[in-house]
């Protein structure tokens, strides 16, 4: 299946790139770039972008004044549903997963993503999947810092070549505005294929720069919310961000209503309209009102509009309720009550359990093993980086949600140990990923001499004692003599 914002090119090549973009980019760009937008628009709380979608549906139509400042004179109400579900949904990367490499750890492959900002750039790749659908990553080797930089464009057109409508053989993404040929400022379009590079200019589509990609394979990779089955495209989080949009618009009428029906309202009985707009009212003084001229009598009474505030507020509770229902996720409303066992946490949270299960295994298929496999072939062709030799990389999950109290977390832990079932080492590398076995042991022994000296009943007595054996075993290794070994 073909979606109107897929660009598809009989051969690879910049000339037949060129023309493709012309015959189908230009002819839904605004629509397919719009949407994207306000997906970022509402997660990221661009407030401007926010308030025009909002203003749409107050327009001067349904005002019965016809205001011309309408509706710029409410006061709109924002509040960043969308931000807050698909936080709670992406929650993979809380605690980075170990990366092994042949079923070893290895320092290089690790440091080389630590390097790069893997920890931000993973946590931002599992929101803007959640959020977006489909999301592009790109794998640059910077020749400037020495580093992997991981970028994540919101906003890209896939390229296919032949029947294949799933896999993108070249990718090009907007970056900005940059100077053209002539020096005048156009936004630039980046294009990536497994061969060539280029820079493009938006809109006439010239070539701003060309060379051959450095990276020796296509080094872009697409993470996705479902596993495709029609083509390129899953489902993004549109049903979220109506959603937002309708909460937003009754926070906005109900805080506007608030305004003028919330209290009190001082009416005049006996006197016109035009007649009350003279009459001035103040807090401190004394108000007073001058017989009419046909002797009518003017009565002042406060008028109490009868607005059930509570329901109108259950009305947006229940907003929110069903759409955090619809994405497996739970609202509490308040935090009363006793802190509930880890069982029946587990229970509540089966669905979204089982949602991130699904994601990891979508994470493998489409982001940690192709990283690794692109970053690999990139290691091969980039002279500053050390080769990868290493076959398969396999990914150990961290639990990032304890749904265990203190108690039962202690209770496990001491049948676990005492069944040989794990060990204080393997416990402390669960607690902290980024800890390596050798310094987990040297914690763990610190933690013994530290936790024994508290329990001692001479303290003093047994620092200095802990003090001299180190001093004595610093000084017995200076001792040792240094032997190189030397095989022919």
């Amino acid at each position: 299946m073909t979606s109107y914002n897929d660009t598809i090119i009989p051969q690879l090549g910049i000339k037949a790139v060129q023309r493709s973009l012309i015959d189908n980019l230009e002819a839904n760009e605004s629509m397919f770039r719009g949407n994207r937008e306000q997906l970022v628009d509402f997660y990221f709380s661009q407030q401007t972008d926010k308030d025009d979608y909002l203003k749409d549906c107050f327009n001067r139509e349904t005002d019965p004044d016809k205001d011309p400042d309408y509706p710029h004179n409410l006061v709109l109400t924002q509040r960043n549903i969308t931000a807050k579900i698909i936080n709670s949904k992406a929650k993979n990367y809380i605690v980075q997963p170990v990366r092994n490499l042949d079923g070893e750890d290895s320092d290089y492959y690790n440091e080389l993503l630590l390097a790069g900002g893997i920890k931000t750039t993973s946590k931002l790749v599992d929101r803007l999947t959640w959020l977006l659908g489909d999301n592009c990553v790109v794998v640059i080797a910077d020749k400037n810092t020495k580093k992997l930089r991981i970028d994540n464009p919101p906003y890209y057109r896939p390229i296919f070549a032949g029947y294949d409508r799933t896999n993108p053989v070249g990718v090009i993404y907007p970056i900005g505005m940059i100077n053209n040929k002539l020096g005048e400022l156009v936004e630039g379009w980046q294009y990536w294929d497994a061969e060539k590079s280029a820079i493009f200019e938006g809109g006439t589509w010239n070539t701003i720069k060309e060379e051959q990609n450095i990276h020796g394979c296509f080094n872009v990779l697409f993470t996705h919310r479902l596993k495709p089955f029609r083509g390129h495209w899953t489902q993004d989080a549109q049903d979220l961000i109506d959603a937002n949009r309708d909460i937003n618009v009754a926070l906005t009428s109900i805080n506007n209503a608030m305004r003028y029906q919330g209290f009190p309202i001082l009416a005049a009985l006996g006197i016109s309209p035009e007649d009350a707009k003279k009459i001035k009212i103040g807090f401190d003084k004394l108000l007073g009102i001058s017989a009419s001229l046909d002797g009518a009598s003017i009565d002042l009474k406060f008028v109490y509009p009868e607005v059930n505030w509570e329901q109108l507020i259950g009305v947006v509770k229940f907003q929110i309720d069903s759409i955090a229902m619809t994405w497996n996720s739970r609202v509490k409303w308040d935090i009363s009550g006793d802190v509930s066992s880890g069982v029946a946490l587990k229970i509540l949270s089966v669905d979204d359990l089982d949602d991130k299960n699904e994601m990891q295994e979508l994470y493998e298929e489409y982001f940690e093993i192709p990283l690794f496999e692109k970053i690999k072939i990139i290691s091969q062709k980039i002279e500053w980086m050390q080769e990868i030799k290493s076959n398969k990389l396999t990914l150990d999950w961290q639990e990032a949600h304890n749904f265990e109290s203190q108690e039962e977390r202690t209770k496990r832990l001491e049948t676990d140990i005492k069944l040989n079932l794990t060990n204080p080492i393997d416990e402390m590398r669960r607690s902290n990923p980024d800890l390596n076995e050798e310094d987990a042991i040297k914690q763990y022994r610190r933690n013994i001499e530290m936790n024994s000296l508290a329990n001692d009943n001479k303290p003093t007595d047994r620092v200095s004692q802990l003090m001299a054996d180190r001093q004595k075993r610093s000084a017995m290794s200076k001792l040792e003599p240094k032997t190189n070994v030397q095989q022919n």
